[in-house]
């Protein structure tokens, strides 16, 4: 059975939203670790719909699949369940999401 990374990445693929790798490369800035995999992504938006595809296809819920971790040239993020994508890995009721979800 395919993976939920390689599910999300056909649909993806299929789709011609956006082009994720699994090797870093200058205009692929971006690394996302999730679930022990770690990908590369051109923007904040589109690690934001490679989380939500891979949580769509876990068919988990929100007290077992985790946030994803996001590292860029300008800090760390955190991506909640919801797809909303946060500066830093901690954040209080009173901060906003640096990005909706995508």
């Amino acid at each position: 059975m395919p993976t939920p990374y390689a599910l999300a990445i056909k649909k993806l693929a299929t789709s011609g939203v956006m082009d994720p790798i699994l090797a870093p490369v200058e205009s692929h800035p971006y690394s996302m670790k999730l679930r022990g995999q770690t990908y590369f992504l051109a923007t904040l938006a589109d690690a934001s719909k490679v989380y939500q595809m891979v949580r769509d296809e876990s068919g988990e819920g929100g007290s077992t699949f985790p946030d994803g971790k996001v590292s860029g040239p300008e800090g760390v993020y955190r991506i909640s369940y919801n797809g909303r994508v946060w500066k830093g890995l901690k954040t209080k009721l009173s901060d906003r999401p640096v990005l909706e979800a995508a």
